[in-house]
């Protein structure tokens, strides 16, 4: 999507019925969420909010090392976690982990472990769409973290993800019952550009790695990644 091309229409000085965005292109390989978000972390200074994960999940992801707050944990050069899951933080100090705190960050006041730096990324993985009034949260966040954070990152699940093409023809929904939403590119960038951020840049991505013996799936997202599962967004603050 060409943000400047449909900025207009993003502000909402601009409106069209009808509107069409060409929102992805053929790439020459699957761009997957945790590696993305492992490089982007390097050697940076990060917060990550939703930390938890889900409680009986964790360690059965610690031994794999598929939970994300350590992968980005090892990657960037400081990275604290923030949940409001009081018993998940519990349980993830009883494991040894000292950098997660137990905050809501909107209506908390920002602890001095937080405002007394400078932080390059905020990351909010797959936290938006269990919020109930996202530009509320988001243009809160703005207000709050503005001046401490420089980019805030977002990933959400992809309303285009083939697992919907294919539930159609099947007339089902496969869905997180705790979801408020689906988001596309499109839609995202306005909730993101109406509370106030700018859009860096956008991208598709794929939670799970495709198996070397699924070829087709891997020409399918390469040549339509708009198919895959993951929205990641990286708003300026």
């Amino acid at each position: 999507m060409d943000l400047n091309l449909v900025n207009g229409y993003l502000i909402g000085n601009e409106f069209s019925g009808g509107l069409k965005v060409k929102v992805a292109f053929t790439e020459k390989s699957v761009l997957y969420r945790i590696p993305f978000l492992e490089t982007l972390a390097k050697n940076k200074r990060i917060i990550h909010i939703g930390c938890v994960d889900h409680v009986e999940l964790l360690n059965d992801k610690i031994v794999s090392n598929t939970w994300l707050h350590k992968i980005l944990k090892e990657s960037a050069k400081q990275c604290i976690g923030i949940d409001i899951n009081r018993t998940g933080i519990e349980f993830l100090m009883e494991k040894g982990y000292r950098d997660v705190y137990y905050l809501d960050i909107i209506n908390d006041d920002i602890p001095d472990y937080i405002k007394d730096q400078h932080w390059d990324y905020m990351i909010l993985g797959e936290i938006l769409e269990h919020v109930d009034n996202p530009v509320f949260f988001l243009s809160a966040l703005k207000a709050k973290y503005a001046n401490i954070v420089d980019y805030l990152i977002i990933t959400v699940p992809n309303a285009y993800t083939l697992m919907n093409l294919i539930s159609i023809f099947r007339n089902t929904e496969i869905i997180n019952s705790d979801h408020r939403y689906w988001f596309t590119p499109y839609t995202l960038g306005k909730i993101c550009i109406i509370s106030g951020f700018n859009v860096d840049s956008y991208y598709f991505a794929r939670k799970s790695v495709i198996k070397s013996v699924f070829p087709i799936k891997n020409f399918i997202f390469r040549f339509f990644p708009i198919l895959r599962d993951t929205l990641i967004f990286i708003l300026k603050t």
